[in-house]
């Protein structure tokens, strides 16, 4: 245990358009370390009392601090033996007696360790688990009834394999084998899943890399990670995959994970009538329907199918000569290279610059409506033919990133204060029923909270962001200073 008297709750008040900012809390001097630096943070929140644990690792210590919803430190732990190779956390979960668990990986994503706090006994302790994965690939970690599940998929095969993690260090194993389903590639030829997972990278194409990314549908996404053609969703007591590189049609596995029964299915995409050469699409799959874009040279078209019923697509769409009427904002282009930010005029140059990149289509709902984002990215290349995040020095394949990033935490990823891509985006608003409505899109909070990173020079080092009682805060750690802060967006 250490010392209570050593942090400083305050508050502070900003205001910047129409949200507020709020520094919550600070805790300083924490850090039994010289340097003064923090490698990771994760928030597991408490939903039984609204308490908050967060924990701070420092190479082979890990500090937790337990805060109320008025972010008040109730009680303090730590511990001082976790191994180092464990850098990556995949997954939480929160205990019966006030204790909370975390999942780490290596880098590899081979082995696996938990950390777990109960402050209530006032206990702490790193463990490894028994799990290797030696013909194995590491998907994802979902979190279903409280329970952390480890998703890998079998090299080279169809197999699925879910490891569920309950009390035991040694997991609950599921197979799901999808081998009788004829999965096809972005030629038409039969493939296995394996290969629609991963992807090829370095010279030659030799890396085989995981290009899955998760989609949290509670939360705005990104369309650098909604423009990859595979996809997994969670809905309910079921785990989807979508995988959209075929032109022509979108593939979709639903399994039940109660009982690992599956159901696959080929949805027909807009526009067959176009030759896959001249078009270019993606899809997002919200509760049961799913939403497509699709683009050719002279028009763009967003789609709605329900999964369950035999109604046909519902379109909008628009001609290069045409103004798009779709659409509540401007056609937006962002990325480092114009400064952040500019707009763009007319349909034409709108599909000119889509096209040069991948298709991507987010939907959101808000209270009373649904904020549908589209438009594309283009990864910016190092000289290697990488993707090139700025200020790492290293190019490192874009849907690598994606999948680590997040499994680690959706929100820090899509609030990040760089921009890893160029996009062009248009917000648009629509009901229900997919019909168009005016009015404005409300103000994204993750741009606020990119405005307040790139103003205030905020190190990645240590940050996250996190849903609180339905505001969103921003944790940061400041080296010079020895400073963590905890800052409210509402």
């Amino acid at each position: 245990m250490f010392k209570k008297s050593i942090f400083l709750l305050v508050a502070c008040f900003f205001i910047s358009n129409c949200f507020s900012q709020e520094t919550v809390a600070f805790i300083s001097n924490f850090l039994k370390n010289k340097n003064g630096y923090l490698d990771k943070t994760i928030a597991i929140a408490n939903p039984d009392n609204n308490n908050t644990s967060l924990f701070f690792i420092d190479g082979k210590r890990v500090y937790g601090f337990l805060i109320n919803n008025e972010f008040e430190i109730l009680d303090t732990l730590e511990i001082e033996d976790k191994e180092r190779k464990y850098k990556e956390i995949i997954g939480e979960n929160v205990l019966f007696n006030n204790g909370y668990t975390f999942y780490l990986a290596n880098n590899s994503r081979k082995q696996f360790a938990r950390v777990s706090f109960s402050y209530e006994n006032n206990t702490s302790k790193f463990e490894e688990l028994n799990l290797n994965l030696d013909n194995e690939k590491f998907l994802h970690t979902i979190l279903y009834n409280n329970t952390v599940v480890i998703i890998t998929v079998q090299i080279n095969t169809s197999n699925l394999h879910f490891y569920k993690f309950e009390n035991s260090l040694v997991p609950e194993k599921n197979t799901v084998d999808l081998s009788q389903i004829r999965f096809k590639n972005a030629k038409g030829k039969e493939s296995q899943l394996y290969d629609l997972l991963t992807e090829g990278t370095g010279d030659f194409n030799l890396n085989t890399v995981i290009s899955l990314v998760k989609i949290s549908q509670n939360n705005p996404n990104t369309l650098e990670t909604t423009s990859e053609f595979s996809k997994l969703y969670v809905h309910d007591n079921k785990v989807n995959f979508t995988f959209d590189e075929h032109k022509n049609f979108t593939q979709l596995v639903n399994i039940n994970l109660d009982n690992y029964e599956y159901n696959f299915s080929q949805i027909d995409k807009p526009l067959l009538e176009v030759s896959e050469k001249k078009k270019k699409n993606n899809s997002f799959l919200y509760d049961d329907d799913l939403y497509f874009i699709t683009a050719t040279d002279e028009m763009i078209m967003l789609s709605k199918k329900n999964l369950y019923n035999s109604d046909a697509f519902k379109h909008h769409s628009a001609e290069a000569i045409d103004s798009i009427y779709f659409k509540n904002s401007p056609i937006i282009q962002t990325g480092v290279f114009y400064n952040n930010y500019r707009e763009l005029e007319g349909t034409k140059k709108f599909l000119r610059k889509i096209n040069k990149g991948n298709l991507g289509i987010t939907v959101y709902k808000n209270d009373v409506d649904f904020t549908i984002s589209y438009g594309a990215v283009q990864e910016m290349k190092n000289s290697g033919g990488s993707f090139m995040m700025p200020g790492m020095g290293a190019g490192i394949p874009m849907a690598n990133f994606g999948a680590v990033s997040l499994f680690v935490n959706p929100l820090t990823f899509a609030s990040s204060g760089y921009t890893i891509s160029k996009a062009v985006k248009i917000d648009a608003l629509f009901d229900e029923n997919f019909d168009h409505l005016g009015g404005f899109v409300p103000e994204n909070i993750f741009d606020l909270i990119k405005d307040y990173n790139s103003e205030n020079n905020i190190d990645t080092k240590g940050k996250i962001v996190f849903k609180h009682n339905e505001n969103y805060l921003l944790g940061h750690y400041d080296s010079w200073s020895r400073i963590y802060k905890l800052v409210k967006f509402k």
